[in-house]
């Protein structure tokens, strides 16, 4: 199977898989004001970002290795027709509804595929500077070979939604990590390398959820953790902290060291399975 039939036919497989997944998007865990039939908790904006559905490319399929690069969230995130935030998911799901949750799902792999755009600008982050030192220094095509997703699909005020109620929160990442998994059992990358320091209880929840657990090789607090997911025994994860993490130059130095050592361990094939 060459590589643009199999990027059609997975990227499809995934796309079906978000349908599935949106629709379960619980209503009574976001306020009126945000589309659903929870608390009001006086917001007086919906502040949300649009969902963050990444798909892969044939660069991806063709590559030597497959890397996946997890954020932390969007900081902002607006689809083109379709704002896809929890308000238009939570519509959507409602019968006779106007919204078709394929039509929110396409927007916004449309507005994953338009980041790719050179020419739109989006790449000067410290994350996507890392997704092109992951390339040079894995020998990759190009950016596209790397699937780049996030921990948590949505983001509030372009930033963390962790301050939003409990059980607003508690959605937002069940959701998420349900997401996440279906991304990974689909794409099926070697590698994933987590840029979420801080955000531990949610990876160990992904996990433990859809992956049976998983097994330390290797934790160096608040710097580098390499595990492997007991059911998925043939990918290898690392966290780092994100680029642009580090209150400090001396912070900032250690996890750019941080990062380059896990590049040169893939590259080596120090943890390969």
């Amino acid at each position: 199977m060459n590589a643009q039939m199999n990027a059609c036919q997975v990227n499809a497989e995934l796309k079906d898989l978000y349908v599935g997944i949106l629709r379960e998007l619980n209503p009574d865990a976001f306020g009126p004001k945000l589309g659903g039939s929870g608390p009001d908790l006086g917001d007086s904006k919906d502040l949300y970002s649009g969902v963050f559905l990444p798909v892969a490319f044939d660069e991806y399929f063709c590559a030597p290795i497959r890397i996946m690069l997890v954020g932390m969230e969007t900081k902002s995130w607006k689809p083109k027709g379709c704002a896809a935030r929890p308000r238009e998911v939570l519509e959507a799901r409602r019968p006779n509804s106007q919204l078709d949750m394929k039509f929110i799902v396409d927007r916004s792999i449309d507005r994953y595929e338009d980041q790719y755009d050179e020419s739109n600008g989006w790449w000067e982050g410290p994350l996507h500077c890392y997704q092109y030192r992951i390339v040079d220094a894995l020998g990759l095509e190009n950016k596209k070979a790397v699937i780049w997703s996030n921990l948590l699909a949505w983001s509030w005020n372009e930033g963390s939604p962790f301050a939003r109620s409990k059980l607003e929160r508690e959605e937002i990442i069940r959701i998420s990590n349900k997401l996440l998994a279906a991304q990974i059992r689909t794409l099926k990358p070697e590698y994933i390398i987590f840029t979420t320091l801080g955000l531990d209880l949610v990876i160990k929840r992904l996990f433990n959820k859809y992956f049976g657990s998983y097994d330390r090789i290797y934790l160096k607090s608040k710097k580098l953790w390499i595990f492997r997911p007991k059911q998925a025994s043939d990918i290898t994860c690392y966290r780092i902290a994100h680029p642009a993490a580090g209150r400090s130059r001396e912070d900032k130095e250690i996890y750019k060291l941080y990062r380059g050592k896990v590049l040169e361990r893939i590259r080596k094939g120090v943890d390969k399975p």
